[in-house]
């Protein structure tokens, strides 16, 4: 059956399927309905083309050469399979390689962001209660805020600026 020649390039619909996002389903089952009418259509068709008795047209006619030629044509009719002249299906077979290849770091890269995102919420999930909340917890469970704690910490304290004015020996009034 001419269903042979057909079986060198399948397609893996459900690999298909599951490629495509949900908005374009329809654009895979109109392909997969014409795949399907095209198959069919082909398998349809008998392998080799049918036999003409050209001997009953040669009878039948009074100048036999034309007939003569019309079988050498005939017989001589070779439809070759397509080729990929333009190396279409390894350029395709590339694509789909450096795609992989670009999903795999996309992933990667989402992977490593959703371990950042569950750390966030583990940190924030067990964030002490307000009246525990000391500068440091405060610093480490909310980094944002950690320049506003520095300015505050390196601000000039003025007991401690006494402390050591007395320890030099100057005296404030």
């Amino acid at each position: 059956m001419a269903a042979r020649r057909l079986s060198k390039s399948t397609i893996d619909w459900t690999k298909l399927q599951k490629a495509l996002p949900q908005d374009q389903q329809v654009i895979y089952n109109n392909l997969l309905a014409k795949s399907y009418q095209y198959t069919s259509r082909i398998a349809s068709l008998p392998e080799n083309l049918p036999k003409i008795d050209f001997e009953a047209y040669r009878k039948q006619l009074a100048n036999p050469s034309a007939i003569e030629k019309l079988e050498k044509g005939y017989l001589a009719l070779q439809v070759p399979f397509p080729k990929d002249n333009e190396n279409v299906l390894s350029k395709i077979n590339q694509s789909e390689k450096e795609e992989h290849a670009r999903l795999a770091e996309f992933l990667k890269q989402i992977h490593q962001t959703i371990e950042a995102l569950k750390s966030e919420k583990f940190k924030l999930t067990n964030i002490p209660p307000l009246e525990e909340m000391t500068m440091e917890l405060e610093a480490y469970y909310f980094p944002e805020k950690r320049d506003v704690y520095k300015s505050i910490v390196e601000e000039e304290d003025p007991y401690a600026k006494i402390l050591e004015d007395k320890k030099k020996g100057h005296h404030h009034h």
